[in-house]
């Protein structure tokens, strides 16, 4: 009985718990330059920041441009 009625309070804690998506996510890229015959120089650390990009500008099938 008491197994039963643990389960219950857990289901039921569940159950009432509510799922909040957040309506921005940051988006990280890495990798590496490799040439042969110079040395880049990137300011910032390489950081290339541009800025909010709305996701109906985003194509799911084509290249994205940024």
């Amino acid at each position: 009985m008491k197994k039963i009625l643990l389960i219950t309070a857990i289901a039921a804690a569940f159950a009432t718990t509510s799922v909040n998506a957040d309506t921005t996510a940051v988006l990280k890229v890495t990798g590496q330059l490799i040439v042969g015959g110079c040395t880049p120089e990137l300011s910032d650390g390489g950081v290339v920041d541009y800025g909010t990009i709305r996701l109906a500008a985003l194509s799911a099938t084509d290249v994205n441009q940024l």
